[in-house]
């Protein structure tokens, strides 16, 4: 029989300690918040990321996502704002994924992967080898669908579970996911995490009702 691992929970779209402390509370293991994005109406400042990331045990993860393509200024940013994780929206050269190694050494490379069609597959295989791990999202990264709000909407998982079959480093399934089919899809991609936004919010705000039932799912979550 096989067996489906505790997986990992991320909680971005955090905008506030206190969001990120009751997330961390329920069972998240890594909170996301967001710098600069071409979509997101939850950018903070450094000051507020720089609080959110100090309210918290060093062995929660805290991702930064951003969308720079300067790696020195990805690695500067990550060290001032006290992060352990910076999540790329965008995809880098090579050598910049060293320059924010040698930077920037005890902070890990997150890389999105946007799953837009079949090529997802073959560029996740590229970006992990440069990276620490994966973040399947559904976003498309070109104009004008960049602009787009991508919150909600789910891709095709077959791609994925190609992707994380093949991976050799940490793949989080993103995009759309929700209490309704969270257990679908670990059954289905079998990822090491899932990262939830949308999914435990309610008018804007974590809804605590929304993020138990999504947790209390993954635990009843058996193989298919």
């Amino acid at each position: 029989m096989q067996i489906i691992p505790p997986v990992r929970v991320k909680v971005s779209c955090v905008r506030s300690a206190e969001e990120a402390r009751r997330a961390v509370s329920f069972g998240a293991a890594a909170i996301g918040v967001a710098s600069s994005v071409p979509f997101s109406s939850a950018e903070l400042s450094d000051a507020e990321i720089a609080a959110i990331a100090s309210a918290l045990d060093d062995e929660v993860g805290v991702f930064l996502l951003t969308d720079s393509v300067d790696p020195s200024g990805i690695a500067a940013q990550a060290i001032r704002c006290g992060v352990n994780t910076v999540q790329l929206w965008s995809e880098l050269p090579p050598g910049a994924y060293v320059e924010i190694r040698r930077a920037a050494p005890d902070v890990s490379i997150a890389q999105t992967i946007h799953v837009v069609d079949e090529s997802a597959i073959e560029k996740a295989r590229e970006l992990a080898a440069v990276a620490d791990a994966l973040v399947l999202g559904s976003t498309n990264p070109e104009p004008p669908f960049r602009w787009d709000p991508p919150h909600g909407r789910t891709h095709d998982w077959e791609i994925s579970r190609r992707i994380t079959e093949s991976a050799m480093v940490p793949v989080i399934l993103s995009g759309g996911l929700t209490q309704r089919n969270v257990a679908d899809a670990i059954r289905h991609v079998r990822p090491y995490g899932v990262e939830v936004c949308s999914g435990v919010r309610r008018n804007g705000a974590l809804d605590t009702s929304l993020l138990v039932q999504f947790l209390e799912t993954l635990g009843r979550v058996k193989p298919s």
